[in-house]
């Protein structure tokens, strides 16, 4: 009786297309439940191999996969969970917009706490912040605390892949990780922010640096400034550039989008191999009404093939919001960020017909393993789903 008073939706997506070069079909049934500050959506997800019929194999071979069932849950303002997207640390030198779902075949459930109180108490942190990317297995995970006031902040981040492989061997093991020995890697970082132009105002201005530490091996000190105009109400323009140095073992936003595609791809031997170089970082965005936001970020150093580069968009009209993201990382220059066999990247639509009927399609350049190679390798996913919310219907 409390589930059916308290049912805030029910539904089924309906669908399907190519996944990892399968022909797939595709349903999603849900259920949303909502009680007092807190709220909970659940359904399987079932992906249908037009080979034989079968369940496809990948979407269910480990424990963590179960974690799908869990769509999304939030308590309060303050603690959330399901997929994780675009969650940054600080000024993103060391947790850079990251995700948790961009490895298909493995699932994650992750949660998300974040506190920040609204007065400040003398020396008594006012900040709180938790990520853990995966509460079913292995995590990687960020947590911080800190000083936050309209003058500027201080912050100390800490973040850790507690799954970390190593010792990756060419052989897909049943549960379809490939073989390897998983040890923990470990970050710290020390992020500062002076207001020169205090927030609150049409202009901002804010001088900026982290000083982080891999294992305590690698080094690297990042510095610059933040700028700012906007209209509170209507629209605002980020800009922030930033000075790097580096040193041995060490490489920036190393729990970046990529992460979980990159620590199986050499990620362990760029940190080896990262010579002590200089660099530059840059950053743009603009958002208008909270809600189209565009954004681009690069980075380049002295070192060959460790240039970045990132470009994201969401533009939501009255019935159709469009979004799309594109990540490349460790390549050589400029020119090399538009190799295909590189990005990672996706593009996505949703026209809502009406209250209780969407139609959504799903272009992305994702990465799955080669079961005849053993390795990653991208490959183009595309999907068309029909979704239907019986709550909403008339």
């Amino acid at each position: 009786m409390l589930v059916a008073l308290n049912l805030g939706g029910a539904g089924i997506e309906l669908g399907g297309g190519l996944l990892n070069e399968r022909i797939v079909l595709s349903a999603q049934p849900w259920v949303s439940i909502r009680h007092s500050v807190a709220e909970i959506s659940i359904g399987p997800k079932l992906n249908f191999d037009l080979r034989d019929g079968q369940l496809r194999q990948q979407d269910w071979d480990e424990p963590g996969d179960y974690g799908l069932i869990v769509h999304k849950f939030s308590w309060g303002k303050w603690l959330r969970g399901g997929a994780i997207a675009h969650k940054s640390f600080g000024h993103g030198t060391l947790v850079n917009r990251y995700h948790n779902r961009v490895d298909r075949d493995h699932g994650r459930l992750g949660i998300e706490l974040k506190i920040l109180a609204e007065t400040h108490i003398s020396w008594r942190p006012n900040r709180y912040e938790l990520m853990v990317d995966q509460v079913l297995d292995r995590p990687v995970m960020a947590g911080g605390f800190g000083w936050w006031s309209t003058h500027g902040e201080l912050n100390l981040i800490y973040a850790a892949d507690h799954g970390a492989p190593t010792q990756i061997e060419s052989d897909v093991q049943s549960d379809g990780w490939l073989k390897h020995s998983p040890h923990s890697r470990w970050a710290l970082s020390l992020s500062s922010r002076w207001q020169l132009i205090p927030r609150g105002g049409q202009t901002e201005l804010a001088l900026i640096g982290d000083i982080n530490t891999i294992r305590t091996k690698g080094w690297g000190i990042h510095s610059g400034l933040e700028l700012a105009f906007q209209d509170r109400d209507d629209w605002r323009v980020q800009i922030r550039f930033l000075g790097m140095r580096s040193g041995r073992d060490y490489t920036w936003s190393l729990f970046d989008t990529s992460y979980l595609i990159d620590r199986w791809r050499g990620i362990e031997s760029e940190l080896e191999n990262a010579e002590a170089v200089w660099g530059l970082q840059g950053l743009f965005q603009l958002t208008v009404q909270n809600a189209l936001i565009i954004g681009l970020e690069y980075t380049d150093v002295e070192q060959a093939d460790r240039t970045d580069f990132g470009a994201w968009m969401r533009v939501p009209l009255d019935r159709f919001t469009l979004g799309a993201f594109w990540k490349v990382r460790r390549v050589n220059g400029f020119v090399e960020i538009f190799d295909w066999n590189d990005l990672l990247a996706a593009v996505s639509g949703r026209y809502r017909v009406n209250d209780w009927f969407t139609v959504t399609s799903v272009l992305s350049r994702d990465w799955f393993i080669d079961r005849d190679f053993a390795t990653y390798a991208p490959n183009t996913t595309l999907l068309l789903m029909a979704g239907f919310d019986w709550a909403n219907q008339r």
